[in-house]
């Protein structure tokens, strides 16, 4: 008997339950080696068989093995098919280029899961979630990790924070919380009159009387506030400010009862007999001390009486000369 092959297929062979270019393939979803039988299918390019997996492709890169000629990968659009493409009681067509199955179609698929190219639904999860979600979706801080941002503006946050245990300067990058317990620390160590500026308020304040009054000896009245105190104030108005060293005493209309000037003591009391130095002087400004060992006595209106005077110190006295045995005297 003679054959008829048409395109691979043999209708001359006993016509199969699904016919010469139909099968029903049932092999588990996770085996990627899918197996059918059809009777008359005969293995060449160009060659096409229609088939409907009665259960969902679960495996990776599935493949294709009719009539055990051997496992041949399915491409789609050119390259390996998506495994999930495989669909459940899915019919697709395949046509054999001679290295590869080629998807040709979908067949008497209406459902939307087995389009190619569908859209992909839209799912939203916050940062701060582990799901995605569907349909009508609200988004909260606490969804986005910002549970604890109050819904305020910047002027009007209440930050929370805690006193710094030790006095530190604030540095630029630290958070708000640190750099306000920093300040709360140097706020609470100022003492009271920090804030008040009163005097009461300081510790270890000197004891000033309640109010200071102050006056010369030469005054009458008690001064209070900024005193300046002069000389006419105690008493010296008529006191310059010159050195003892430099001040010069030209007359004085009373000398009182000075009795030292320079260190020498004048005393007013008689003594008796001849001292051993004298003061005097040949002007009225300049004073020196005489001996008077060393004075003369050249004539006095009246000597009253002496009792022994020196021959030598007689006036006009005559002198006497000795020639030989001659004795002259001269006046």
């Amino acid at each position: 008997m003679s054959k008829i092959i048409l395109k691979g297929i043999d209708y001359s062979a006993p016509v199969s339950a699904n016919g010469n270019d139909y099968s029903v393939c049932t092999t588990a979803a996770d085996i990627s080696e899918k197996t059918v039988e059809c009777k008359g299918f005969m293995l060449m390019p160009g060659v096409k068989i229609t088939i409907k997996f009665t259960t969902a492709n679960t495996a990776a890169n599935p493949v294709l093995n009719v009539n055990n000629t051997g496992a041949k990968a399915i491409y789609c659009k050119g390259a390996p098919i998506s495994p999930e493409i495989l669909a459940e009681n899915s019919t697709y067509s395949f046509r054999y280029s001679g290295d590869q199955y080629d998807l040709v179609g979908y067949v008497f698929s209406e459902d939307y899961n087995d389009l190619k190219n569908k859209p992909v639904p839209v799912r939203v999860k916050g940062s701060a979630e582990t799901e995605y979600r569907e349909g009508n979706i609200t988004i909260s801080p606490e969804n986005i990790g910002l549970g604890n941002v109050q819904n305020v503006s910047t002027n009007n946050q209440t930050p929370t924070f805690t006193q710094s245990s030790a006095r530190n300067n604030i540095a630029s990058g630290e958070n708000l919380s640190t750099i306000l317990g920093k300040i709360m620390k140097w706020f609470a160590d100022l003492k009271t009159v920090a804030f008040s500026g009163s005097y009461n308020d300081l510790s270890n304040k000197p004891s000033i009387p309640v109010a200071v009054t102050v006056k010369g000896n030469a005054e009458s009245a008690y001064r209070t506030g900024n005193v300046n105190i002069t000389p006419a104030n105690i008493g010296l108005g008529n006191v310059n400010n010159t050195a003892d060293a430099d001040k010069s005493v030209n007359y004085a209309a009373s000398a009182g009862n000075a009795d030292t000037v320079d260190g020498h003591h004048f005393n007013w009391s008689g003594q008796g007999g001849q001292p051993s130095w004298l003061w005097g002087g040949n002007d009225a400004t300049n004073m020196y001390v005489y001996n008077p060992a060393n004075f003369s006595v050249n004539y006095a209106t009246s000597a009253g009486s002496a009792n022994s005077v020196a021959y030598t110190n007689v006036s006009g006295r005559p002198t006497f000369t000795l020639s030989g045995t001659t004795l002259y005297i001269n006046f």
